[in-house]
């Protein structure tokens, strides 16, 4: 037979855990729609009117949340190099082991999101880099072929 147990963290008894918590969800909140933006970010054939600036606006936006991302996980790595929680008297050993391991697991999913999306995002610039590239090649092979034309009339003359 298995007993079950009911764990209760009072939040006002560990505020900096449950502080932890609530940045996480915030940052995710903010991964998800700055990830959305770039998922749904369409990808012009051949006219980039007006992709770089969006690019732009994301890579602002990404390195906004790269910067919040790390001072999380400095507050959660401090927190879990000495993780203090209060509990109540017949949990403490049971809250103590699970919440630590929820940190860390939302610690290091939080972690791999963050290289998801700078993925996503470098996805976009190489795809912006590579239609510039292949627009420049076309237009140089067009602007050649006119000049050998031009210059076998002009010899033909």
């Amino acid at each position: 037979m298995t007993n079950l147990h009911k764990l209760n963290l009072k939040k006002e008894a560990n505020i900096e855990y449950c502080d932890i918590r609530e940045t996480h969800n915030a940052l995710m909140g903010e991964w998800n729609r700055i990830n959305l933006q770039i998922s749904k970010m369409k990808q012009p054939k051949l006219f980039l009117l007006g992709y770089k600036k969006r690019l732009q606006d994301l890579g602002r936006e990404l390195i906004i949340l790269q910067k919040d991302f790390l001072s999380w996980n400095a507050k959660a790595g401090s927190f879990l190099d000495k993780p203090h929680f209060i509990f109540t008297e017949n949990e403490g050993e049971l809250g103590f082991i699970h919440y630590t391991s929820l940190l860390m697991d939302i610690r290091n999913k939080l972690d791999n999101y963050m290289v998801l999306i700078g993925t996503n995002y470098n996805n976009l610039q190489d795809f912006y880099s590579n239609r510039v590239n292949f627009i420049i090649a076309i237009t140089s092979f067009l602007l050649t072929f006119a000049g050998l034309v031009a210059t076998l009339i002009a010899l033909n003359l």
